[in-house]
């Protein structure tokens, strides 16, 4: 998993504390969904209801099957979270990242042209 900066970490704390879940499980969920591309996670935590598994658009299921308020949290907290892994700025590695786009555009570079090969004979 990608390191969450301040602004990361925070951003999970508040949308996890604005559908109830601790911040372990959130944690969970959140890297979860960052291992399925942002579309998709399967996980294990006792705070989002034992094993489960969340699609985009499609599917929430904890292991609690009748317990559809966790089933709405879970996916609200799983489309926030989509959100934020799409932005860039809430991981360290982001400066990093846009320091290393800059410099390689900066970089003078030339085209190589190599000669036409000879047939042998």
């Amino acid at each position: 998993m990608r390191d969450l900066n301040e602004k990361g970490m925070a951003a999970v704390d508040g949308a996890a504390a604005r559908q109830g879940i601790d911040h372990d499980a959130a944690l969970i969920l959140f890297e979860s969904l960052e291992k399925g591309g942002g579309l998709q996670a399967q996980f294990n935590h006792p705070g989002l209801g034992g094993m489960g598994q969340w699609s985009q658009g499609a599917m929430a299921m904890v292991g609690d099957m009748s317990n559809n308020d966790l089933k709405h949290r879970l996916d609200a907290l799983c489309v926030d979270f989509t959100a934020m892994l799409a932005d860039g700025s809430n991981f360290s590695d982001h400066q990093m990242s846009r320091d290393y786009e800059q410099q390689s555009e900066e970089q003078d570079v030339r085209p190589v042209f190599f000669p036409k090969p000879t047939s042998l004979k």
